[in-house]
């Protein structure tokens, strides 16, 4: 398994990599650990191309504009037929700019004492979770990921992220 990646040049500090370059692709679910500049919706951008315009809800802790920003444009695009997040309440002191960017384009959203990090890529056909350690933020720092399209735990996620937008929730 790691044979793949000892002729892969190490990268340089903050260096971005497409994560796919990690993927094993014989399995549906897969765990990574990358240590470049990286961010969920690297992770993200990875599962939707697999989908059929999915949704995509997300739980975590910190959130970029431009990161917000990348999945209002792939709504607009019809990569994805729309988005959720649940953040921090800390995020609005933290980044203003990514706070009005969900406000704006969420279709709903809602701060939360959450520091999980869960993604959910749902279409009609497919439901994919991801688990991680990575925000929605870029970071120099190591981070992992694990995908499955396991049910337990995609209805775990699901139901985790209905409860919370169900009670601390705001349509954008």
């Amino acid at each position: 398994y790691f044979a793949q990646y000892e002729n892969m040049p190490k990268p340089k500090l903050n260096e971005r990599r497409n994560i796919s370059d990690w993927r094993r692709r014989e399995s549906e679910e897969w765990f990574c650990i990358v240590s470049v500049k990286t961010s969920a919706i690297d992770m993200l951008r990875e599962v939707i191309s697999e989908h059929n315009a999915p949704w995509v809800h997300c739980c975590t802790w910190a959130v970029g504009a431009e990161q917000a920003n990348e999945l209002a444009a792939m709504k607009e695009r019809g990569t994805i037929k729309g988005f959720t997040i649940i953040s921090d309440h800390s995020l609005l002191k933290r980044s203003p700019e990514a706070w009005q960017a969900i406000g704006e384009h969420a279709s709903r959203y809602a701060k939360s004492n959450t520091h999980a990090k869960i993604y959910l890529v749902n279409s009609v056909v497919q439901k994919t979770c991801i688990l991680s350690s990575a925000n929605m933020n870029d970071t120099p720092r190591t981070e992992f990921f694990r995908t499955t399209a396991e049910p337990e735990t995609v209805q775990q996620c699901r139901d985790h992220i209905a409860r919370t937008l169900k009670s601390h929730g705001r349509k954008g």
